[in-house]
């Protein structure tokens, strides 16, 4: 009789089981990540951060965080503490190899899986920069999620003939960002295609162009397309790839300390047509201090009705990483 009661006992716990298994499984549009365990809002960045008050880029491969600065040429792997409250520098990927000190205007960061996709602004006349070429670059590298160690070569492309070859975008491609040229700060990836989001120039009707292409077909410049969205005016600071579209951080441009705001887009051309009901929507605004700009944007968890995102900032010590929770 003993024995009988323990089968029972044992097919019992073997029924929750899998019961807890099935409805994880089945839980909607949800993101697992080892950083779930992240602290609710706020983490610490820690170590010799390169160009520590112009953070413009974040990511995560495994358990590890990302990031780089617009005046570097350098993606730092940092590693997290056992409470995954404070993250360390564990090591420097340099983009151009590690004699040259050239700044490329970094600015936005992809990563899907193992694989790192990080794009310059490919603006012109940005402050003083020793070589403009290297800022009209996009990058992209492995890295390995259970060592944070480099395990490719790193390659190169650039946008910059789609710039000067397109009808629309070749009337800003050589000029000044602030004088509504050229300006990339995000991008994003999507069904193995790359999304470029750009701060400026903003278009008639305050449309925003976004270049869709695949990595390899970047070079030839023929294969990619020009989509618009819709801002309200305000240009794009980063974007980040969720299940049914894309999370888009904006501000006013050339305007510091202005508004900062998080839109959902579906990806599809805002453009108005007869059969066109696309448009992005507001979701939140994100706080920034003064003197201080929202630059950087990656997403933690998604589930049916929020998403968990983690904000990196320019203009002040170390990035103050901030995590914020978005309810749609």
């Amino acid at each position: 009789m003993e024995l009988w009661h323990k089968k029972i006992q044992f097919k019992a716990i073997a029924l929750v089981i899998c019961l807890m298994a099935i409805a994880l499984f089945f839980i909607p549009d949800r993101v697992f990540s080892q950083v779930d365990l992240l602290p609710k809002n706020k983490i610490k960045f820690q170590g010799k951060i390169i160009e520590d008050e112009d953070i413009s880029a974040v990511g995560i491969v495994g358990k590890y965080i990302l990031i780089g600065a617009d005046e570097g040429n350098t993606i730092q792997v940092l590693e997290p503490n056992k409470k995954r409250s404070k993250y360390r520098v564990a090591g420097n990927i340099e983009l151009l190899g590690k004699e040259s000190k050239a700044e490329i205007d970094l600015e936005g960061m992809a990563v899907i899986n193992n694989t790192v996709y990080v794009t310059g602004s490919h603006s012109s006349n940005y402050k003083t920069i020793i070589d403009e070429n290297n800022r009209k670059n996009v990058f992209r590298f492995q890295l390995n999620p259970e060592t944070g160690k480099l395990e490719s070569s790193i390659e190169k492309a650039s946008l910059q003939t789609i710039l000067e070859r397109d009808k629309i975008l070749s009337q800003f491609a050589n000029i000044p960002y602030n004088e509504n040229g050229v300006d990339i700060e995000g991008i994003a990836l999507k069904s193995d295609r790359l999304y470029f989001g750009f701060r400026t120039p903003v278009l008639h009707d305050d449309y925003i162009p976004i270049v869709v292409v695949e990595f390899e077909q970047i070079n030839p410049s023929d294969r990619y397309e020009l989509r618009y969205v819709n801002l309200d005016g305000n240009g794009i600071r980063d974007l980040v790839a969720v299940n049914d579209g894309f999370l888009i951080l904006t501000d006013e441009t050339g305007t510091k300390g202005s508004d900062y705001r998080v839109y959902f887009w579906d990806g599809n051309d805002d453009l108005p047509k007869p059969d066109n009901r696309s448009a992005a929507k507001l979701l939140r605004e994100i706080p920034a201090k003064k003197n201080t700009k929202a630059e950087g944007l990656t997403i933690l968890a998604e589930t049916a009705s929020s998403y968990r995102i983690l904000v990196v900032y320019d203009g002040v010590a170390k990035g103050n990483p901030t995590i914020f929770e978005i309810d749609y």
